[in-house]
């Protein structure tokens, strides 16, 4: 990993919801006021609460698009999760996908999600296609009880398609050991759901850690 020293200007960073895994109390302190913050409905007081200037925090509802400059276009858009910090504040802010389109190179950055095929093919008619889309492939079993909440890697699959994404990386595996599965099955299952499907690998491609990948 990067320190931040080592990282490049960031303009902008989008937040998917409020879990811990996914809002880094450190991580916000340490990027402060140097970085516009895309967040959910409901989302915004957390972050003045940390003396997050307000013209800082961008708060967006669902299909909500925003124009940060001349050439970028951000737009929230709807998953299948939930939210909660603290056991008083369950679904008091909003969850969700980012759309960014920077001068037509179009990505989705889905965050966490369980599947729903209605919902990923609208944000694909709506914004698609995706140049680029990161979409979890972990934290998926017992499927009994994720299922509502985290997609698996054959249902990563299928939202590829579903959002209409001309390549994909697997994100949500690997870091943190939430859920039940082997920590590395994740890339081996999405591999097969590759073959099964009859999808290149390369368009769906798992990246080491500190691997570069250039789209053109």
């Amino acid at each position: 990993a990067l320190t931040f020293e080592q990282m490049p200007k960031i303009d902008f960073v989008v937040i998917s919801h409020n879990h811990f895994d996914h809002l880094d109390h450190r991580t916000v302190d340490m990027f402060g006021n140097s970085v516009t913050w895309f967040v959910p409905l409901g989302l915004k007081a957390w972050f003045t609460d940390r003396d997050i200037d307000a013209d800082k925090v961008v708060e967006l509802d669902w299909w909500d698009e925003y124009q940060f400059s001349d050439e970028v276009t951000i737009t929230f858009t709807p998953t299948q999760h939930w939210s909660t910090r603290v056991p008083w504040d369950a679904d008091k802010s909003l969850w969700g996908s980012w759309a960014v389109d920077i001068a037509g190179f179009k990505s989705w950055f889905a965050g966490d999600t369980g599947y729903d095929q209605a919902m990923f093919r609208e944000i694909g008619e709506k914004l698609g296609p995706f140049r680029l889309a990161m979409i979890p492939i972990g934290a998926y079993a017992p499927r009994y009880f994720m299922s509502a909440a985290h997609i698996d890697p054959a249902e990563a699959v299928e939202t590829h398609g579903d959002v209409r994404a001309q390549q994909s990386i697997p994100i949500h595996w690997g870091t943190f050991q939430l859920t039940h599965e082997p920590f590395l099955e994740p890339p081996v299952l999405l591999k097969k759901a590759l073959q099964e499907k009859g999808i290149a690998e390369d368009d769906f491609e798992t990246l080491k850690i500190g691997q570069t990948l250039i789209l053109n």
